[in-house]
């Protein structure tokens, strides 16, 4: 990578990394397809791994006196650990065009769902087949394109639980599903040496903006915030399908 792509790199993650303290899913969605409009998608899951798993970890640690009020945790957890090892594989193998197009489609769902304020509900009759529904295909799109957040986000927000208990549930999957990533990518090698060391320096701002993003939810207008994010997000999904287009 140059150094310009190292430093685009950084500001992506860093500004993800500042999405996700605040609301606790934001970082891949919003870094990955900036980084993707500069390197490959494939070196921008591997980049995005590491730092994303510590996030995770240490959001969901902070969240745990909030996990009697969770739903599903397990089998979310294990159907998504599985699906996200072989949508990792499918990462390596498959060709760019079409997991750039589930990364752009992914973020588009993210989007709507979010503008239409869809009130869904999920029944406790349903939970039982939606909940490995859920767990394989968020686990999947987390493996192949290192975003789960429009799958998990979504069927959490739908079990209604207490904002806690939300925080802990999707950073919980989420942390499990890197894991599953994480095992792929380093047992087949994606990690090279520079991939490794840009993706150990995101760390540091992750982890710097996790307090400062507490501070800042308590101060700045969450519908102007969300605006801004979601302004970012279509803008870079459309580009990545112009890319692909043209």
């Amino acid at each position: 990578m140059t150094g310009a792509e190292i430093a685009i790199a950084l500001a992506a993650i860093t500004g993800g990394a500042l999405v996700k303290s605040i609301s606790g899913l934001g970082l891949p969605i919003v870094a990955i397809p900036v980084m993707a409009l500069f390197i490959s998608l494939e070196e921008a899951v591997v980049i995005m791994a590491i730092p994303s798993l510590v996030s995770n970890v240490i959001m969901a640690f902070r969240a745990r006196a909030a996990r009697n009020a969770t739903v599903d945790i397990p089998i979310l957890a294990a159907t998504g650990l599985c699906a996200a090892i072989a949508g990792s594989a499918l990462l390596i193998w498959l060709p760019e065009e079409p997991l750039l197009i589930a990364l752009a489609l992914a973020v588009f769902a993210y989007v709507g769902v979010t503008l239409l304020h869809a009130d869904l509900h999920i029944s406790d009759t349903s939970r039982s087949w939606l909940s490995p529904t859920v767990g394989v295909a968020g686990g999947l799109m987390h493996g192949a394109t290192g975003i789960s957040g429009p799958i998990y986000g979504t069927y959490v927000h739908a079990l209604r639980l207490p904002q806690e208990a939300y925080i802990l549930s999707v950073t919980s999957l989420f942390a499990i599903a890197g894991i599953g990533q994480l095992l792929v990518l380093s047992s087949t090698g994606q990690f090279t040496t520079g991939l490794f060391l840009v993706g150990l320096a995101a760390i540091v701002p992750v982890i710097a903006l996790i307090p400062l993003g507490a501070r800042v939810r308590d101060r700045m207008s969450g519908e102007r915030f969300n605006r801004l994010v979601l302004v970012v997000l279509t803008a870079a999904a459309t580009t990545i399908v112009v890319r692909l287009v043209f």
